[in-house]
């Protein structure tokens, strides 16, 4: 019965720290001291923990330095702590954010407009299409130079960091500006990747 016990109790605790990973990652990767620093002034009522959705998007670049909570027309600065691991209701990418010191009368629940502070960066902006993912991270397709005697084009892969997803591309940074990047068919030649040693048919 007792061994029972303890193995009911270990799944238990295995299953909490999987719900706090998936819920609180961002303080889970703060150091020790700063992290129980963090919990002590949450449960104390001086700090707020918030979800920052940024919405229409499911993937985030960089990092945002900061976020100015509206909190009834006043701005309050808050420190961004990292990327939740867990979609929202609005079914976007969010952020945690600490709020120190924050008005009386803000709590759980309350939904205000949160404005994200973007670090300034130079970067080119590619269609989306041009940008595929990998387990190594992003990357695009960079067509090579080519001799005159050369018959072939050949690409290679070129890892980027994601800097910003703007309108229908993302700022990436990695890519030179007299680089020829594809922009229309980097699908095909990702699907072509590992056939170089197959015999060609004639159509190819």
């Amino acid at each position: 019965a007792a061994r029972a016990a303890a193995a009911k109790a270990d799944a238990a605790a295995q299953a909490a720290r999987a719900q706090v990973a998936l819920h609180w990652t961002p303080v889970l990767s703060l150091p020790a001291e700063r992290r129980r620093e963090l919990i002590d002034a949450a449960a104390g009522g001086h700090a707020l923990l918030l979800r920052a959705d940024v919405l229409g998007q499911h993937s985030m670049g960089l990092l945002p330095r900061a976020a100015l909570v509206d909190v009834d027309g006043v701005r309050v600065t808050g420190r961004v702590l990292g990327v939740l691991r867990q979609i929202g209701e609005s079914q976007s990418v969010g952020v945690l954010v600490e709020v120190e010191h924050s008005p009386a009368g803000l709590g759980a629940g309350a939904r205000v407009p949160i404005e994200l502070v973007m670090p300034r960066r130079s970067g080119r902006l590619l269609p989306r299409a041009a940008v595929l993912y990998g387990e190594h991270g992003a990357y695009v397709y960079r067509q090579m130079p080519t001799s005159p005697g050369d018959k072939d084009t050949r690409y290679e892969r070129e890892k980027v960091a994601l800097l910003l997803a703007y309108g229908d591309g993302w700022l990436v940074d990695g890519v030179h500006a007299g680089d020829d990047v594809v922009v229309h068919g980097a699908a095909v030649l990702w699907s072509l990747q590992g056939l170089d040693n197959q015999p060609a048919d004639d159509d190819d």
